[in-house]
């Protein structure tokens, strides 16, 4: 879920568990509330980990929380650092951030015309950016 009422990102344990993401304790634990279920305690952290989103790949760390009914939540750090379109009508998500062109879309920025990028690339890419740092991958 990418959600802009979120002052952080969070994925939850059982979710970062499935994925192989190892959970770190946090030296200062904090407390959020706002997500309707009172206030709750987050103490973890996950390991650097690769999160993909179609062809859309980026390390990123996130705060574990027990969040009912989601496994990540992409709050206000992650938008900010890379504004993404959204196309409500279409259901989709577009990158065409200059971070994301140096950083997350393989040093290419999207258009609109350009043809679709293979799953099978995006796969490839996947695989040689977690064979190069690693780290476990979430893919949503």
């Amino acid at each position: 879920m990418i959600d802009s009422g979120s002052e952080l990102n969070f994925i939850h344990p059982e979710f970062a568990k499935a994925f192989g993401i190892k959970l770190q304790k946090i030296e200062k634990p904090f407390k959020v509330a706002g997500l309707g279920h009172g206030v709750l305690t987050v103490n973890k952290e996950t390991e650097k980990c690769i999160l993909r989103l179609r062809n859309h790949l980026e390390i990123i760390q996130l705060y574990s929380l027990k969040i009912p009914d989601v496994d990540i939540i992409l709050g206000v750090p992650w938008i900010d650092k890379h504004c993404p379109l959204n196309y409500h009508d279409a259901k989709k998500i577009s990158f065409g951030s200059g971070y994301c062109a140096r950083h997350c879309n393989n040093g290419k920025r999207k258009r609109r015309n350009r043809k679709r990028t293979k799953k099978s690339d995006s796969k490839e890419k996947a695989e040689k950016l977690k064979s190069l740092l690693d780290h476990p991958t979430v893919e949503t």
